[in-house]
């Protein structure tokens, strides 16, 4: 995965990097899916990170961090709460992106091979484009008439569909099941509070066809997925994210 421009300042740690600066913050977890690490890994993890430059010893006891890292994991472990993008594909693939948000500058949080690349963007706006990017987002080349559908929980429906048809069957009809069991991927975008996941966005794809779905306050679980497009993907979520302070 690329930055869309490239004086945007990024960061990529493996997983054993990232639970050694963690743990050098004191984080005894972190907020993302990170696979567990043995001592011997952490102790890889710091010469690489010396060898990077990224930690040096302190001229006291103790280590001194450089200051791009530094900013990045304090950012990550003192988090109280965070968006949570989540792809599933049919193919049983999962995608994690992680957006925290502060006062102006946004952090994005990518996957990369066996760790996680961390993006600093000015805004919101400049997330939102870097998360597009890193989905390889486009429109369909053409325009063709779309189903739009009433459905509650649509993202947990279609991956029902996928892995389990029959089970399906009673959780929506039967022409939702049948375009559900053609999309390429189906998503979300939660907002994570501790132990709490709160739903804002549904989103799936279909040959570039998007179709997205924004929950309707007072009903849980609902949404109305409808034809859309990059442009207006952009302009759903930029809403939700400001509806949420």
């Amino acid at each position: 995965m690329t930055s869309a421009h490239e004086h945007i300042p990024s960061l990529d740690l493996s997983f054993e990097e990232l639970r050694w600066l963690a743990g050098a913050f004191g984080a005894a977890r972190l907020p993302l899916t990170i696979p567990s690490a043995q001592t011997e890994s952490l102790l890889e993890a710091q010469n690489l990170l010396q060898q990077r430059g990224i930690i040096k010893r302190g001229a006291l006891a103790g280590w001194e961090v450089e200051p791009f890292a530094a900013l990045v994991v304090q950012w990550l472990v003192s988090g109280l709460r965070f968006w949570l993008f989540e792809r599933f594909g049919r193919d049983g693939q999962r995608i994690e992106i992680a957006l925290f948000l502060q006062d102006g500058p946004a952090m994005l949080v990518l996957p990369v091979q066996d760790g996680k690349r961390f993006i600093v963007c000015r805004d919101v706006d400049a997330a939102i484009l870097e998360w597009q990017l890193a989905l390889s987002l486009t429109d369909a080349t053409k325009a063709v008439k779309q189903p739009e559908w009433d459905i509650p929980q649509p993202v947990t429906v279609i991956r029902t569909g996928w892995k389990n048809p029959t089970m399906a069957q009673t959780m929506a009809d039967a022409n939702f099941l049948a375009w559900a069991a053609r999309l390429d991927w189906a998503a979300e975008w939660a907002l994570v509070t501790g132990e709490n996941r709160f739903v804002r966005l549904a989103l799936a794809s279909r040959d570039h066809s998007l179709w997205v779905g924004r929950y309707t306050p007072g009903r849980p679980g609902e949404f109305s997925l409808k034809p859309s497009n990059k442009k207006n993907l952009a302009q759903a979520l930029r809403q939700v994210l400001k509806e949420v302070k």
